[in-house]
């Protein structure tokens, strides 16, 4: 069977206005994507906060605090009913989890002695509220990237977190 010329440039031309009114509508319609404010305030102002889908990075040098920023976003998040997936590729899940439990008690029990003088209760009851929206993924030993790639999709799909945080995406793409 012969298709002509014409009919296939008519269905050409019925795709690029299609395409074309899809793109219209789509910069016309409403985001869906659910937002959640930085826990700081200038950054908001210049990128409205935190919206589900897209990737942030935050790049700095060695030492400048990266990581801090990452518990704080966590951190904010889980303090906002927001189920978080915490992988720090550069600590240990101990190092993470006190971490996150030092911002809820305001007090850096990353130190031995200021941990020593924190109340156990106070520590579980710091922990009871991290722990009902924070997953960790114990990645020592492996951190090849297709098995991170599944532990994440793990941690999304089946654990329900809407948030992943990933320190260090340095360590990933090398």
């Amino acid at each position: 069977m012969r298709i002509q010329w014409w009919t296939i440039r008519m269905k050409i031309i019925s795709v690029i206005l299609s395409y074309r009114i899809s793109v219209i509508r789509l910069l016309k319609e409403e985001d869906n994507a659910s937002t959640v404010l930085y826990p700081f305030e200038n950054l908001n102002t210049k990128t409205a906060g935190l919206r589900l889908g897209e990737i942030v990075v935050f790049c700095g040098g060695s030492g400048i605090g990266k990581s801090q920023v990452c518990r704080e976003i966590a951190y904010h998040l889980i303090k906002n009913d927001e189920p978080v997936a915490y992988i720090a590729l550069e600590e240990n899940v101990k190092r993470s989890i006190r971490g996150l439990v030092s911002l809820e008690l305001n007090k850096p029990i990353h130190l031995e002695d200021v941990r020593k003088e924190i109340p156990e209760d106070k520590l579980r009851q710091a922990w009871e509220t991290i722990s009902t929206k924070a997953m960790f993924y114990d990645h020592w030993g492996s951190l090849q990237s297709d098995n991170l790639i599944n532990r994440i999709r793990y941690l999304v799909r089946g654990c329900g977190c809407r948030w992943v945080v990933l320190d260090h995406l340095s360590i990933v793409v090398s």
